[in-house]
């Protein structure tokens, strides 16, 4: 058998990662198709960085990774994926031992990362790892109705961080600072409450006053209505602490549909 190498990702090209990382995940919890279009979409969205991201290799075949984007002193675990033969070997060890001094010397101090609550061979290797669970992300879908009364608000095209606080802590693909998703803010007249999304996907909430904002649900659901003309929106890894945005989307009738954990470690 051929021995395993773990280096950067920065020469490996963006098609042959997204393969190995349809490959990996090919028996999950949900179907997973990742073209290298939409992979490359992920690496600029996300902030990911190939230089800083790890791949091992089985000779010269890719046969897992872990994608990682950076901001300041955090760092993120964009995607872990192990080739189904490959699996057990210790891999994901191998590639977090190798990213983990490269981290440092770059200056991160914490890293974090998502994994399915239900996924729990890859939880104890997480916590194997020296990662330990910080909270519990809901993943909601529903449909906002288009007959709703016509929203008074306004939609503003962004792709920038809200004037207005964050309500919660907003995962790392949610919140604007550490994801740069395309998209825009609809804002309500009812108080100055804003809900950053795009392509039907709802990252955050950002309020003056989250107290008051109950009394624009119905504007921003008719706004959302509207837009999506009765297509199925996403709002993924919202806290469980976010009170708030949860009770919007219940209200609307939004069902979770999986939980994940938010772990995270120093990185010492």
């Amino acid at each position: 058998m051929k021995e395993l190498s773990v280096q950067p990702l920065e020469n490996t090209p963006v098609k042959e990662i997204a393969a190995c990382f349809t490959q990996a995940f090919e028996n999950y919890f949900f179907h997973v198709d990742m073209t290298e279009k939409v992979l490359c979409e992920k690496i600029l969205h996300e902030q990911i960085s190939l230089k800083d991201s790890m791949g091992c290799f089985h000779g010269e075949e890719l046969v897992g990774f872990t994608l990682t984007a950076v901001y300041r002193d955090k760092a993120y675990n964009a995607g872990t994926g192990v080739l189904q033969e490959f699996q057990r070997h210790g891999i994901s060890f191998l590639l977090f031992k190798a990213l983990k001094p490269h981290l440092k010397k770059l200056g991160v101090k914490h890293y974090q990362l998502e994994v399915i609550d239900e996924n729990f061979p890859a939880v104890r290797a997480y916590k194997k790892q020296g990662l330990h669970i910080d909270r519990t992300l809901l993943c909601y879908k529903g449909i906002f109705s288009a007959k709703s009364p016509k929203p008074n608000g306004k939609k503003n095209e962004s792709s920038s961080a809200p004037s207005l606080p964050l309500v919660g802590k907003p995962s790392w693909q949610n919140n604007p600072e550490t994801s740069r998703k395309p998209g825009f803010n609809l804002n309500s007249s009812n108080g100055k409450h804003t809900l950053g999304c795009s392509s039907g996907r709802i990252h955050y909430l950002a309020s003056s006053d989250p107290r008051q904002f109950a009394d624009a649900h119905s504007e921003l659901s008719a706004m959302l209505g509207s837009i999506s003309q009765n297509g199925e929106w996403l709002a993924t890894n919202v806290g469980e602490e976010n009170e708030q945005l949860i009770k919007f989307l219940e209200n609307n009738q939004f069902r979770i549909f999986t939980k994940q954990y938010e772990m995270s470690c120093k990185i010492q």
